[in-house]
């Protein structure tokens, strides 16, 4: 039986993919962290997605925040 080769993701689609993961990563983290402040989950996620626009326009201090480590050999 062949193995599946792993296929590594280069260019503009790998780069908007990671910036995603990286987001939603984010947005679970800070809308958690609402939800547990007893608000709303419309409210939550409100909150979330402002704090996490703002975190990513200042950069993120993230060592894998470009996606260097999420390439798989």
């Amino acid at each position: 039986m062949r193995e599946k080769s792993v296929v590594e993701h280069v260019g503009k689609g790998a780069a908007r993919a990671t910036r995603r993961q990286l987001r939603h990563k984010l947005l679970n983290e800070q809308t958690a962290y609402f939800l547990g402040r007893q608000l709303s989950p419309k409210m939550a996620r409100f909150y979330a997605r402002t704090k996490v626009d703002v975190i990513l326009s200042e950069g993120s201090t993230e060592v894998n925040a470009h996606g260097r480590g999420l390439v798989r050999t």
